[in-house]
C-alpha cells in the first residue's frame, strides 16, 4: 500500500562502527511532508550534535514516499534478526522505517556486511534520503563522520 499522505515520517539512520560511547556516530534523516531534517548523534543515547532542518511540502513528500516504493523501501523480511543492535560491529548498519504517529509502518535494516531484513534497492534508498537534505548542509552536519 502507499503510505504517502500526511502524518507519516520516513527515516533513515546510519549508524557507525561499534567504539567508545564518546567516539560513536549515527546519522539520522527524517523526512515529512511539512520538513526534512538531518541530525547528527554523538553516543549510544541520541545526543544530537548537530542539526538542520528544511521546509518541504506534500507534493514533494508524495513525490519522495513514491520513489522510495519504487526502490523497494516497502520490502522487510520478517524471518531472521530483526534487532540490528550489535550486528556487524565493526562495519555500519542503515535502519529504514516509515512511522505513522508512534507506530512503525515499516522497519528494516541492512548492513556494510551484507546481513539485515531489508530487502530494498539500498544504495537507491540512501541516495534518496540523502537527496533530501541541500548538498552543503549535508557535508557540513557530516563534516568528519565515517559511515
Amino acid at each position: 500500500g502507499s503510505y504517502a499522505r500526511v502524518g507519516t515520517t520516513a527515516q533513515l539512520i546510519s549508524d557507525g562502527p561499534v567504539v567508545a560511547n564518546q567516539e560513536h556516530r549515527s546519522v539520522r534523516i527524517t523526512v515529512e511532508s511539512t520538513q526534512s531534517k538531518i541530525e547528527l548523534i554523538s553516543g549510544y543515547d541520541g545526543s544530537v550534535i548537530r542539526q538542520e532542518v528544511f521546509p518541504n511540502t506534500v507534493e514533494s513528500y508524495t513525490v519522495f514516499l513514491r520513489s522510495l516504493d519504487t526502490v523497494g523501501f516497502s520490502k522487510v523480511s520478517k524471518s531472521g534478526v530483526q534487532d540490528e543492535r550489535g550486528q556487524c560491529p565493526l562495519g555500519s548498519r542503515y535502519v529504514y522505517k516509515l512511522t505513522d504517529g508512534n507506530r512503525d509502518v515499516i522497519r528494516g535494516w541492512s548492513s556494510t556486511c551484507g546481513t539485515g531484513s531489508f530487502g530494498g534497492v539500498r544504495a537507491s534508498v540512501r541516495t534518496l534520503f540523502i537527496r533530501q537534505i541541500p548538498p552543503k548542509s549535508y557535508a557540513e552536519v557530516t563534516r568528519g563522520v565515517v559511515l
